[in-house]
């Protein structure tokens, strides 16, 4: 084994680790140093574990993968800040991201935007729009009706959910 990779190192703890079929099982950073291939079928198989009614603890700094496979997030720096969903942890945060992705350029209905006094914040680049609103259910269809009374043809109006990352950095800086 000591002439092994650090990725079959790796792929040979997680084997360890799960040969006598536990109940709760342990990972720290499961899919580090490993190749795009390899770290996906790790991933595939901590999803395949959670339909088997195994209890993963999943130690990790790829917050990105945390929030794919996690189920219950724990936050920590030094000590427990947050735990709960990551639904919890995006509707908490003040305000929702939305983006309008218009046909044409988008700096000429930016100061029409900007006269809702909901809008916390909001931004043209190209033919995007980036908006935070308080109340998006109440103000977005009076958005989209002015924008198109204004002559925009708007290709996409989504709502961009908060990465985990953002919601970490929010909750550590606070």
């Amino acid at each position: 084994v000591g002439t092994y990779t650090k990725v079959m190192k790796q792929k040979l703890a997680l084997a360890r680790a799960l040969i006598h079929q536990p109940k709760i099982l342990f990972l720290d950073e499961p899919t580090a140093a490993l190749d795009p291939e390899s770290a996906y079928m790790v991933r595939s198989y901590i999803e395949k574990l959670k339909k088997e009614d195994i209890t993963i603890f999943l130690c990790t700094h790829n917050l990105e993968e945390a929030s794919n496979l996690s189920d219950i997030v724990c936050i920590i720096k030094s000590k427990i800040i947050k735990i709960a969903t990551l639904d919890e942890l995006q509707e908490s945060r003040i305000g929702k991201k939305i983006e309008i992705v218009l046909k044409n350029n988008s700096s000429k209905y930016i100061d029409l935007i900007k006269q809702f006094k909901e809008i916390i914040e909001a931004k043209a680049y190209k033919n995007k729009i980036n908006l935070l609103l308080e109340y998006p259910e109440k103000i977005n269809p009076i958005i989209i009706k002015k924008l198109v009374e204004a002559g925009a043809e708007i290709l996409y109006f989504n709502e961009i959910k908060t990465s985990l990352e953002e919601i970490y950095l929010d909750l550590i800086r606070s």
